[in-house]
């Protein structure tokens, strides 16, 4: 602030370093009463050293960015979401489809179990002597 000041008295303009004298009494003033200088702040006319730069177009071509960054993160929500549902459906058919392959597993081994059986009786019917005769003794 007074820099401000005394860069006003260099120029020569005493009447407008006085004004920004008794501003910035005013500022001083309700600091001390508040502890704040959000409040204060604004009655020296200066622009906050300290405040984040807050705009940097007009206020329509503010509002079509804010638009269109709603827009982007809307459909990258979107795409995401879907994404889990697709991956949560290829999920659920893997775990189907493994279930499918372990009751065809199941099948096959019934099936050669069968088999086995029948070639044991087929052995087994043939008789004790296996096509001798009673001549070739």
């Amino acid at each position: 602030m007074l820099c401000h000041i005394l860069e006003t008295l260099d120029v020569g303009d005493a009447a407008l370093a006085r004004a920004q004298t008794v501003q910035c009494m005013k500022a001083l003033r309700e600091f001390s009463n508040f502890g704040s200088w959000r409040a204060a702040w604004p009655l020296t006319h200066m622009t906050d050293p300290l405040r984040r730069y807050t705009r940097g177009g007009l206020e329509a071509e503010t509002e079509v960015v804010l638009g269109w960054l709603r827009t982007t993160d809307d459909l990258e929500a979107r795409v995401l979401k879907s994404s889990k549902k697709m991956s949560e459906q290829v999920s659920e058919g893997e775990g189907e489809d493994a279930e499918g392959e372990a009751a065809v597993d199941k099948k096959k081994k019934k099936k050669k179990k069968k088999k086995k059986k029948k070639k044991k009786k087929k052995k087994n019917s043939k008789g004790p002597g296996k096509g001798k005769t009673d001549g070739d003794h």
